[in-house]
């Protein structure tokens, strides 16, 4: 029984890896995906002057800030601190990952 318990550990502990490995070599032998890492990597920053831009940012870190207020741990602020700003921080990147796509997929 405890063999059993082992196979399906390491099953379930490993098959995400060789999941996420065959979609990241699935995904860099796509058509302009060099293209794709290097405008992830070359951000144009001189879009971070657009007002809109800026207002679009503060406007969606008040809201996630205060979401993540709302989910305070009574242990300590230290740690209520660190966990709103990774929170926030998360879903800022999640978000701006999923606008991007969008993006992607309309100028196609």
């Amino acid at each position: 029984m405890c063999y059993l318990v082992l196979q399906v550990v390491y099953f379930t502990a490993t098959f995400p890896y060789v999941v996420l490995f065959i979609l990241m070599i699935r995904g860099a032998t796509l058509d302009g995906s060099l293209e794709g890492v290097i405008f992830y990597l070359k951000p144009d920053i001189q879009k971070l002057k657009d007002p809109q831009v800026q207002s679009t940012f503060v406007r969606f870190f008040f809201k996630v800030l205060s979401q993540t207020f709302l989910c305070r741990r009574p242990t300590g602020t230290l740690m209520f601190v660190r966990d709103s700003i990774t929170t926030s921080l998360g879903i800022q990147s999640t978000k701006k990952f999923v606008q991007k796509n969008r993006r992607l997929i309309k100028e196609e």
